[in-house]
């Protein structure tokens, strides 16, 4: 038996003896109702039908399926409904694999399943343990982000003043100096922000939390960057 067949055969047609076919029950009931609505002085639209002993046989379904409103797909039933074995037989009359009960009038909304709620992030409360007034950048840190930028220019001015041997300044003035080893390749990098602070501090706070320091932070970065320019290249 073909497709064709298989569903022509269905519980959802019937052969129809006015018409000489296979008609779906939903448009016998359909044809039933156009001539109930018709108006005073027009024609009957479907002579065929009227007074049909096979369309009152299928009202009975048409009345069932207002009733109750199961819906063709997966979702929540009511299992403990007073109706819910008149749904199965319905389900089965129109080939339905499964149901749902979400849309009928005695399916109750609390009876739904509810989701579960996604933990809110809690918010940080502590409070910068040197300023004493903004938050911290996280709970576990004792400083906010303010006070880590004023002690890394700190630490860096620290570091100018001590004493060591005498350099030249640079003729070109650039803000990034490359130290050269005697006898190998460039392997240092000395990087001054100046009016880039965000950007140190992004990288502080990085490093922190990714618990490196910040030299390999930022050599992270770099290799991060490159490799996406590499894969680029390659698609």
């Amino acid at each position: 038996m073909s497709q064709v067949d298989e569903i022509l055969n269905g519980p959802e047609y019937f052969y129809c003896e006015r018409e000489h076919c296979r008609l779906r029950i939903e448009v016998c009931l359909k044809r039933q109702k156009a001539n109930q609505e018709r108006r005073r002085f027009m024609s009957i639209p479907f002579l065929s039908c009227v007074e049909c002993d096979q369309g009152a046989r299928n009202q009975p379904l048409e009345k069932t399926e207002m009733a109750m409103n199961p819906v063709r797909g997966k979702g929540e039933r009511k299992l403990n409904c007073e109706h819910y074995d008149e749904c199965l037989d319905l389900a089965a009359k129109k080939d339905w694999k499964t149901f749902k009960c979400e849309n009928c009038p005695s399916f109750m909304p609390d009876e739904v399943k509810k989701e579960p709620k996604i933990a809110e992030k809690k918010k940080n409360t502590r409070i910068c343990e040197k300023c004493g007034e903004k938050p911290t950048i996280q709970p576990s840190s004792p400083l906010c982000a303010s006070c880590i930028g004023k002690q890394a220019w700190k630490d860096r001015g620290d570091k100018k003043k001590a004493p060591g041997p005498s350099k030249k300044k640079n003729e070109t003035n650039d803000k990034v100096k490359i130290e050269k080893t005697q006898h190998g390749p460039k392997t240092a990098l000395t990087i001054e922000f100046g009016r880039h602070t965000s950007i140190l501090k992004e990288v502080e706070k990085l490093a922190e939390e990714e618990v490196r320091t910040i030299d390999l932070q930022v050599i992270y970065i770099l290799k991060s960057y490159l490799n996406n320019c590499q894969a680029n290249k390659n698609t």
